[in-house]
């Protein structure tokens, strides 16, 4: 796997995740997902979501996670290296 690859699987996220993130049950980012609401690709066998595709769904429809939507900024620009 080479350096892009590594940066790339970094800014997916599971189902999981992005409900974890977005304090919603992982049946709600699923229907999104299944509604077209929000895109994904397969990856490994399990749908991911771009961190970006779901940026631009907090922004354009769930105006009170504006908490949410910094924090994954802040991961996006590399402003939280809680790993190292």
């Amino acid at each position: 796997m080479d350096h892009n690859d590594s940066i790339f699987k970094m800014c997916l996220m599971t189902i999981e995740s992005a409900a974890e993130m977005m304090k919603v049950s992982m049946g709600y980012v699923a229907r999104l997902i299944k509604e077209g609401k929000v895109p994904f690709i397969v990856l490994e066998g399990e749908e991911r979501i771009r961190m970006w595709d779901m940026m631009d769904y907090i922004e354009k429809n769930l105006k009170q996670y504006d908490e949410v939507l910094a924090e994954m900024r802040n991961i996006m620009s590399g402003e939280d290296d809680e790993t190292e």
